[in-house]
């Protein structure tokens, strides 16, 4: 008998999440090549309203592509974040480097005028290799995520409140949610301006809340997601 569909699909992403974390990265940035190369093509078919098979120049729109979009994505540190804890801090990372891939890439290929690469392309190849790049990292999360969900089903032992709600903060909540042994039960931050505020499905609150949520939630921990944090208001939170 052999094992049902879905095993092996968990077998595969625990294969994958179990490659050293280069391997990943070069599997990361072949995928984006590809995206690249793509999105080139279906911007000069956009814009011939056609079916085309690339030719001459439109494949030096395509290396160009390459050349341009991988190192920027690369310097970004894009390739430093981890896919299944994907959140804000990847999505403004890409807006970033595509950013400044699209003004130089446009900037190129309006100046030198390649024969039957319309200029267009430069403005409308960068927008769906952003568009390429959200859906890929979103769907290998929810992938990753749902299997892991079925080899660690969702039942958490621990409560925890996170002091930090920026970057560091955020990233630990997806850690913590993502290996479903812990309920984060809301973040603390000094920042007025954030508290009631939710970021990624979890309410922010003052500091001073802090018993409050302690007895509402029985958490068991308090942690400290703020590395630039002084000593002495590291020791006051810890007091």
């Amino acid at each position: 008998m052999s094992p049902p569909s879905n095993l092996h699909g968990i077998h595969a992403v625990d294969s994958l999440l179990a490659l050293p974390r280069g391997v990943k990265r070069i599997i990361a940035v072949l995928a984006d090549a590809s995206l690249c190369i793509l999105t080139v093509w279906l911007s000069i078919c956009l814009r011939y309203e056609s079916w085309v098979s690339p030719s001459g120049y439109q494949w030096l729109a395509m290396l160009l592509a390459l050349a341009l979009a991988l190192p920027l994505l690369a310097a970004f540190g894009f390739y430093n974040s981890v896919v299944r804890y994907a959140g804000k801090q990847m999505i403004q990372t890409a807006l970033r480097a595509i950013g400044l891939y699209a003004l130089m890439y446009s900037a190129i290929v309006t100046a030198f005028g390649l024969p039957t690469v319309p200029r267009t392309i430069g403005l409308l190849q960068p927008v769906l290799l952003l568009i390429g790049l959200g859906l890929v990292r979103l769907l290998a999360h929810q992938i990753f995520n749902e299997q892991v969900s079925h080899l660690n089903p969702p039942n958490p032992t621990s409560t925890v409140l996170i002091y930090g709600a920026g970057n560091s903060g955020q990233q630990l909540a997806a850690s913590l949610q993502a290996n479903g042994q812990t309920r984060v039960a809301g973040f603390l931050d000094d920042n007025i301006s954030l508290h009631k505020a939710r970021i990624a499905g979890i309410t922010v609150h003052a500091p001073s809340d802090l018993h409050n949520l302690v007895k509402k939630h029985q958490v068991k921990d308090l942690l400290l997601a703020m590395p630039n944090l002084e000593r002495p208001r590291r020791n006051e939170i810890i007091k």
